[in-house]
């Protein structure tokens, strides 16, 4: 009773299932959610049909609990999350300590069998077809039997910190992001801020409106249309340049805190 309003984030958690029933009336709902089995459990019903407002990353989002909760899904609105990339590495350094090629495409985040079994292949079978002198770097923890990849033309940094992380995203010729689901995306955002072309999973309804509202990212829906787009993007520096001016203006517009936050004080102050 002593406050005015709770913000509950991610529906994954006991925190935002259990907590957001209790005072529903003043409860807002950041819920991050994407097509994953936990959505369609029932016990997410009364979270997102009785909080007062719910508080969406994407629209691609949105549309995805409209089509699980119905008419029935409580008042809700496009707010978004900014994003904060830490100050950037001196890059000589960063190249040096992880053996890093002139000309690479980066994969970002956790280096699993379930993120990366086809994007490792997908790559191979690109870089035999079409030659070329870029490698693919994977930056985060890895998972041991991912090492079964040795080839020279795939890099593992492991982790970074996030100066360095800053300084690989802003020196890689393309991003990468293979994931199937996400809510939001902040990497791929970090990338568009960045100047650094996209090249996403198409099966990834969010990714892909990132990209057909921006322009600075392709997406792809199977191994051959890797292989296409991704020597597309390598192959054209012009295409490149003219994707990387896209991206920061549909961050600045969509995602600055700038305005992300006087959308959550007016929702906060409409309770």
């Amino acid at each position: 009773a002593e406050y005015t309003a709770f913000i509950f984030a991610n529906f994954y958690t006991p925190q935002a299932v259990l907590g957001s029933v209790v005072a529903p009336e003043k409860s807002l709902l950041i819920p991050m959610a994407h097509p994953d089995k936990p959505l369609y459990y029932c016990i997410n019903a009364p979270m997102f049909t009785r909080v007062r407002h719910i508080a969406f990353n994407t629209e691609a989002e949105r549309q995805l609990c409209r089509s699980v909760f119905g008419r029935f899904l409580a008042p809700n609105s496009i707010v978004g999350c900014g994003i904060e990339m830490a100050p950037e590495a001196e890059w000589d350094g960063v190249k040096a300590k992880y053996g890093l090629p002139d000309e690479y495409a980066l994969y970002l985040g956790r280096v699993s069998k379930a993120k990366v079994d086809k994007l490792l292949p997908y790559f191979l079978r690109c870089k035999a077809k079409y030659g070329g002198n870029a490698k693919l770097v994977l930056v985060g923890g890895f998972e041991n039997e991912i090492r079964k990849f040795d080839s020279p033309d795939i890099l593992f940094t492991g982790y970074v910190s996030d100066e360095e992380k800053t300084a690989i995203v802003r020196h890689a010729a393309v991003m990468i992001n293979p994931s199937p689901m996400e809510s939001l995306s902040l990497l791929m955002l970090e990338g568009m801020q960045s100047r650094i072309p996209l090249l996403v999973n198409g099966r990834s309804k969010v990714m892909k409106d990132h990209c057909r509202l921006s322009g600075a990212g392709l997406w792809y829906n199977n191994g051959r249309d890797f292989r296409k787009k991704l020597h597309k993007l390598l192959s054209d520096p012009e295409l490149r340049r003219t994707m990387s001016e896209k991206g920061p203006a549909y961050v600045r517009e969509h995602y600055a805190w700038e305005i992300i936050i006087p959308k959550l004080r007016t929702l906060i102050e409409s309770i």
